[in-house]
């Protein structure tokens, strides 16, 4: 007697098939004095692959989130955005209460449309804009800057604008003077608080 190597089926000696699973048999079957415990750990062995890709995923997913931060005020969140804000777009962040919580900016040449201003505002920090993020496209424009209408105001309208995909991390006050457009202020966007104009 002995034991199919994939499945540990006890078959007579000289079977060419297991009778349990049908498994080709070696000419050779474990005897009843070899352990059972290398025929499961055979029948173990595609699952750990997979548990270690999966153990994996979960350490490296686990560090991103400690690195982003949670947003909610914890190690990384609120200093990490405004840290992404001043690197990304130039506007200082708000974290600390003695800066400012907006900042002017220069005038600008006035543009035919918010999104022309918009646009330069983000290409005079290095910035590249994609447009209005509900038409941008994941194959394009992931890395870009996009911007979202918040409100239309009759002194000017108010952009949120973060990085394609993601969310926002700046607002802009974006206004109209004779048929120009101009940003003419940004602030860091903070999560559930609205815009400070």
């Amino acid at each position: 007697m002995g034991y199919c190597p994939d499945c540990g089926a006890e078959n007579e000696a000289d079977a060419v098939f297991c009778e349990a699973c049908g498994a080709r048999l070696a000419a050779t079957l474990l005897t009843r004095g070899t352990s059972k415990r290398g025929v499961q750990s055979r029948k173990l062995r595609p699952y750990l692959g997979g548990a270690l890709v999966l153990s994996v995923a979960i350490v490296f997913g686990a560090a991103a989130y400690a690195l982003v931060g949670r947003g909610d005020g914890g190690a990384g969140g609120e200093s990490a955005v405004a840290d992404r804000a001043t690197a990304t777009v130039g506007v200082e962040p708000t974290v600390v209460t003695t800066v400012p919580r907006t900042a002017t900016m220069p005038a600008l040449a006035g543009h035919s449309s918010p999104e022309d201003a918009i646009g330069a505002f983000l290409a005079e920090r290095g910035v590249e804009y994609a447009g209005d993020c509900d038409m941008i496209s994941l194959d394009e424009d992931i890395g870009s800057y996009c911007s979202i209408l918040w409100e239309e105001r009759s002194d000017g309208d108010i952009y949120a604008i973060g990085l394609a995909f993601s969310e926002g991390d700046t607002w802009l006050l974006v206004e109209e003077s004779e048929g120009r457009w101009a940003v003419v202020e940004a602030a860091e966007l903070i999560f559930g608080e609205p815009p400070p104009w």
